[in-house]
């Protein structure tokens, strides 16, 4: 007995074996925000406590948390007991496989995520079109109940259906991935010709164009070999028919000679604009780390924020600069226990409540947090990372939003067991 649903809305993405997942994009390689911290996943090496991935190390840690625990589906990150199912499996596809498939990702890679949506009510919905978006809840470094420790540098606590997602630019619609299907063998968007010149354009070899073709298109592929080989040997046997592709291929030619100088001129500009967001992207790298091995060098000597900045300046010069300012400071900067020479600078103070505001008044009121100096939040952060044992992100976190992360919960919830 058939469904009297109204069944041509109804479109899902398959990868694989896995027909009955919906598939969404989750993670893309290179740098998010998130809750006001960068996380990257084109990092040289991993560093969770940096927020710091490596692409492969993120996808490795995630694909051996989701066969420990299968994160549920929430609505806009509601934690109340239910959910609309569970997050099964990831996929990761390049620029030229997803293109392969229609999807237009701007990430190098990006990693998919299949859907096990078990709630008929949340299954129409997502069908329908009424789930415009989705948010994973990453986590640095988690744990079950079978270890001491946290045992995966990266992982997903639950996805949610929402309205405004953290990764936006970079995040394809759930709309546009409704009726792509990525399993082996099903008719693709872009077919097997489109696809190879697609490639050679991207500067592929010919073997790695030939063995992503037979991977992506399958049976497909060598069913369009058969037919070309026929249509070679009716050629053979048809003057004609030989005469008419001659002159067809001579129009093909003409029209590529055409539009040579457009392409060139696309593929200069595409060039262009990813060498300036390169630029962009290593010079933010620089000044976070310049910002994090000043505030490390000084430890406990006390500087203005004016010296903080030229300590900054000096490091992204190089040529020794920082290390000999540092060395002056050893000999002139006092220590931050030691009694100051001048009232510390304020920021946006806010009358009485501007001075003297201790860690617990600062996690309850986030005004008295902003209206102290630079060196005071810090002390503030330091004292709540000291004190819980846990990282200075998580602390600034911490007291940023007023509420203990879920990170932290997760350590303290191991440190018990």
């Amino acid at each position: 007995m058939h469904s009297a649903r109204f069944k041509i809305k109804t479109r899902s993405v398959a990868l694989g074996d896995d027909g009955d997942l919906r598939w969404v994009s989750l993670i893309p390689e290179g740098p998010i925000f998130a809750h006001g911290m960068e996380w990257r996943f084109d990092a040289e090496s991993t560093d969770p406590d940096l927020l710091r991935f490596t692409f492969d190390d993120a996808v490795a840690s995630l694909e051996r948390w989701l066969t420990d625990f299968a994160p549920a589906i929430a609505i806009e990150h509601t934690k109340d007991g239910t959910a609309a199912g569970y997050l099964r499996r990831i996929r990761v596809l390049t620029q030229a496989e997803a293109a392969a498939h229609g999807l237009s990702q701007s990430a190098p890679r990006m990693i998919y995520g299949g859907l096990d949506i078990t709630s008929p009510r949340w299954l129409a919905a997502f069908d329908d079109g009424e789930v415009p978006y989705v948010s994973p809840n990453i986590r640095a470094w988690a744990s079950t109940e079978r270890e001491s420790a946290p045992a995966y540098p990266f992982a997903i606590g639950e996805v949610s259906f929402v309205t405004i997602p953290q990764v936006k630019a970079q995040q394809i619609p759930v709309a546009d991935m409704r009726g792509v299907s990525l399993s082996e063998g099903n008719t693709m968007k872009m077919t097997s010709a489109e696809f190879a010149a697609y490639c050679a354009d991207q500067g592929m070899e010919q073997a790695a164009i030939d063995e992503l073709i037979g991977k992506l298109f399958g049976a497909a592929h060598e069913e369009a070999h058969k037919a070309m080989e026929m249509e070679t040997v009716a050629a053979d046997e048809d003057a004609e028919a030989i005469e008419a592709a001659a002159v067809a291929e001579m129009q093909r030619a003409a029209d590529m000679e055409k539009t040579e100088d457009e392409l060139d001129k696309a593929d200069e500009a595409m060039l262009a604009d990813e060498v300036k967001r390169l630029r962009s992207a290593l010079l933010a790298e620089k000044r976070a780390r310049a910002a994090f091995v000043v505030k490390s060098s000084l430890g406990n000597r006390s500087v203005s924020p004016a010296t903080e900045a030229l300590l900054r300046d000096a490091y992204l010069s190089g040529n020794g600069k920082f290390e000999s300012l540092l060395k002056d400071l050893g000999h002139t900067a006092r220590p931050m226990s030691a009694a100051p020479a001048a009232a510390p600078r304020k920021v946006a103070p806010i009358g009485p409540m501007s001075r003297g505001a201790s860690l617990a008044e600062c996690i309850a009121d986030g005004k008295r947090f902003d209206a102290l100096s630079d060196d005071d939040q810090w002390s503030r952060i330091c004292e709540l990372s000291d004190k819980e044992g846990i990282a200075h992100w998580q602390a600034a976190s911490w007291i940023r939003f007023g509420r203990t992360p879920d990170s932290v919960l997760e350590l303290r919830n191991a440190r018990a067991r």
